[in-house]
């Protein structure tokens, strides 16, 4: 086996678990505060809206995507 392959092999035996480890630790961390993800999320889509609603010239004035 050379050098190349044997060193692929050991990458992947000890890279794959500190990924799922790491997918582990990620996907924990937004279960536990998906509550308050969620409500911050939603502040600033309400906070989005609010300011659109009291804009000068409201929605009418929001230019036209040209170029595509």
């Amino acid at each position: 086996m050379s050098l190349f392959l044997k060193g692929i092999l050991i990458g992947l035996l000890f890279g794959v678990p500190v990924g799922v480890f790491g997918l582990a630790i990620v996907s924990d961390f937004f279960l536990e505060y998906q509550t308050v993800i969620h409500l911050a999320g939603g502040g600033i889509v309400l906070l989005m809206g609010i300011r659109l609603l009291f804009r000068k010239g409201g929605a009418a004035e929001v230019p036209a995507v040209s170029g595509i």
